[in-house]
């Protein structure tokens, strides 16, 4: 088997290994499984890591496949096992969507905290109307970039239909 491992001196590394097997009578034939790597990874963990890093940083997965020389699949696979890692412990998905007419961006973001020194960093430099749910951690970006502030209307939605369930069988209509 092969891993991608960090660069050495700016060239491609990778760890290449012939990983035995055993024979286990519960369990039948099993890979032993390595040191350096996640089960089923193509990337050493150090790598990882570091493609995990790239991608907090930069604004786009297009910047991290330039800056890593991974292919979109391999990016995606990378983000795949960090998701399933962060879903493991606290955190949080900020999603962002914006982009020219016709050519959408969503960008995700991974962060440990829920404060509003997220959406100021996210949102840095942004201008225009920001849609949001109600989490008042948003007011900071809003009021620092003088923002217009748009709220969610599946919230909204659902506020009017917690009113229509509430009336029961014999609500007045019209």
């Amino acid at each position: 088997r092969r891993w991608r491992h960090l660069n050495t001196m700016q060239w491609k590394t990778f760890i290449e290994a012939d990983v035995p097997r055993v024979n286990c009578l519960k369990c039948g034939v099993k890979q032993v499984p390595v040191a350096w790597a996640e089960d089923g990874s193509r990337f050493t963990e150090l790598f990882e890591a570091y493609a995990i890093q790239v991608l907090q940083a930069v604004r786009s997965k297009v910047q991290a496949q330039w800056l890593t020389a991974l292919s979109w699949d391999q990016v995606d696979r990378v983000m795949g096992h960090a998701a399933h890692n962060v879903a493991t412990s606290q955190s949080y998905l900020w999603v962002q969507r914006g982009g020219p007419p016709g050519q959408p961006i969503i960008l995700f973001d991974y962060d440990p905290s829920r404060s509003q020194e997220v959406p100021l960093r996210l949102l840095e430099g942004f201008t225009g109307i920001l849609q949001t749910d109600g989490y008042a951690g948003y007011g900071a970006v809003v009021r620092a970039q003088g923002l217009i502030h748009a709220g969610c209307l599946a919230h909204c939605r659902r506020k009017f239909d917690e009113v229509i369930k509430s009336q029961g069988k014999h609500r007045k209509t019209g």
